[in-house]
């Protein structure tokens, strides 16, 4: 054998070294964007500064990130320029109190009822709702009237912002409401092979707590304990002999 083939065939074993070390890494996750809460809306919020939040824009099981914020209230409302930080929060042990978990930071609203988004990188788990912290005497377009519910909870008037692991109480109910708000979360889809889960694979997913568990759950399709079920592409199954509906007549 030549100097000359000699080298090249090192090169060939290096390179196969590298493809086989690439290849062992776990598959990145692919990522679902799934929209919480809604903009629009013409009701104001009257009083002092403050927290509101509401308790129908839920993080969904198994959590994720929330990349960014949006809304369509006007920034030009009396006593002028409105700030806000939008916030996420997560219910603790004790009734109607919360711990602020992340945070865009005060933001100026400058439009004139458009959406604005503003970015955010904020991870959540399932059951943290979305809200806002507010600077102003009067908030127009602050949310919108539905029918019935209790969904609009607010601190008590003249909260200051909040900061991440605060906990403050929102004690007050603002029945009939919803907040002209909305969020994009982020959450990783289920995996799909076990290399997926192999070498810290499994942390891209949220709603398994080991290498194991999502194992099993793309060997058998089932969802671990407590979670949602997460579909697996390509893959369904079969109604069992025992659950299968009859045809009408």
């Amino acid at each position: 054998m030549s100097k000359r083939t000699a080298v090249f065939a090192r090169v060939r074993r290096m390179l196969l070294v590298a493809g086989l070390a690439v290849a062992a890494l776990p598959a990145a996750p692919a990522l679902a964007d799934i929209p919480i809460g809604q903009v629009g809306g013409e009701a104001p919020c009257s009083g002092a500064r403050g927290v509101f939040a509401d308790t129908s824009y839920v993080v969904p099981s198994g959590g994720g990130t929330i990349t960014s914020f949006s809304s369509s209230i006007f920034g030009d409302t009396p006593p002028g320029p409105q700030q806000v930080d939008f916030l996420v929060l997560r219910p603790t042990s004790t009734p109607g109190s919360y711990t602020v978990v992340g945070k865009t930071g005060p933001v100026t609203l400058t439009g004139t009822g458009e959406v604005i988004t503003y970015s955010a990188n904020i991870p959540v788990q399932g059951g943290d709702i979305l809200g806002f912290w507010r600077s102003g005497l009067t908030f127009g377009n602050c949310g919108r009237a539905v029918a019935g519910g209790d969904s609009i909870i607010s601190s008590i008037s003249g909260e200051p912002n909040p900061s991440v692991g605060d906990t403050i109480p929102l004690p007050t109910p603002l029945p009939g409401f919803n907040l002209n708000l909305s969020a994009n979360l982020v959450t990783p889809t289920g995996p799909t092979t076990k290399a997926q889960c192999k070498k810290g694979g499994w942390r891209n997913y949220p709603q398994f707590k080991n290498q194991g568990r999502c194992v099993r759950f793309v060997v058998t399709g089932k969802p671990p304990p407590g979670a949602e079920r997460t579909s697996r592409p390509g893959k369904s199954k079969a109604p069992s002999k025992g659950n299968r509906s009859k045809a009408p007549k």
